[in-house]
């Protein structure tokens, strides 16, 4: 099982919310460089970072840092928040980004989502898709669509894509748990998805449950920056 450190950025620091709720953020660190570094020399090899900023704004606002990032160390980059046109999702490769987590737009604005699956290719473009008592939701979790989890699955899996990151915003920053039987339910419905699970994990045992459920990979957020889990946990889970 893959696990991926989760970076928040929100004005430039790292942050984590509780239900996506920006009103409800916790500040880690001004510094998202320190985080990158202890995770990468760590020997985790995959980022999973959200441009909080962006996603509320509609528009990328992390470049420079993912620039950054790659100028100093050689470690796969996963990130979302705020690609609303296919120049933000090449310029989000151009400066580094191996995997564009695309949410919103798949929803709210599908041709360009379909031109930008087509000029990125559909292995670079995880579907973020964040549930919310099982619909989809959007606008940095700011709004709840009418379109179900399962139906965004069967749509972007016609266009090719086959990477779901998909977040039980219920339990996002709670350390309450994992949704287990929704990942299960979902590998069941879909075998073969490179399903990325987010949202509850608060220790190890979590993490060992989810691989006991066969889930491919995970995100590991608030239960590491509140000292709930160790990098050396978090190393040995996967």
């Amino acid at each position: 099982m893959l696990i991926i450190p989760a970076i928040d950025i929100l004005d430039g620091k790292v942050v984590r919310l509780l239900e996506g709720d920006y009103d409800s953020s916790t500040v880690y660190s001004n510094s998202p460089m320190n985080f990158v570094e202890k995770f990468v020399e760590s020997g985790f090899n995959r980022l999973h970072i959200v441009d909080l900023s962006g996603a509320k704004e509609q528009k990328p606002l992390i470049m420079n840092l993912i620039k950054e990032i790659k100028s100093f160390f050689s470690v796969s980059i996963q990130s979302g928040g705020g690609v609303r046109t296919v120049d933000d999702a090449l310029r989000l490769v151009e400066n580094g980004v191996d995997y564009i987590v695309a949410g919103s737009i798949s929803v709210k604005n599908k041709d360009i989502f379909e031109k930008i699956t087509a000029e990125v290719g559909a292995d670079s473009i995880i579907s973020a898709s964040d549930s919310r008592d099982g619909m989809i939701a959007v606008d940095g979790w700011q709004s709840t669509s009418a379109i179900k989890l399962e139906d965004q699955i069967r749509y972007c899996l016609s266009l090719g894509i086959n990477s779901f990151l998909v977040t039980d915003i219920a339990r996002d920053g709670s350390l309450q748990g994992t949704n287990r039987p929704l990942y299960k339910k979902l590998l069941v419905d879909f075998p073969g998805i490179f399903l990325i699970a987010s949202g509850g994990v608060k220790d190890k045992l979590d993490l060992q449950q989810l691989k006991e459920v066969n889930v491919p990979a995970v995100v590991v957020g608030k239960a590491f920056y509140e000292n709930r889990i160790t990098l050396e946990e978090m190393k040995n889970a996967g």
